[in-house]
């Protein structure tokens, strides 16, 4: 009967996250920077997040 048979749902457009993550040859790891959704990363972005998030970690680690 056609109230046995179960269904299949899918998301036609899932969620979508842009993540920057930083792993040392040591294996540290910087925590995961998130891009704030729907934001286009450019370079001026990328440098900035660079130079803001991944430059700080480094030198704490690393001096």
């Amino acid at each position: 009967s056609v109230d046995e048979v179960k269904g299949v749902y899918r998301t036609k457009h899932p969620a979508q996250v842009m993540v920057l993550g930083v792993v040392a040859s040591n294996g540290k790891t910087m925590p995961p920077y998130y891009f704030r959704a729907g934001e286009k990363i450019d370079r001026h972005v990328y440098v900035k997040v660079l130079r803001y998030h991944v430059l700080p970690w480094l030198k704490a680690y690393y001096p």
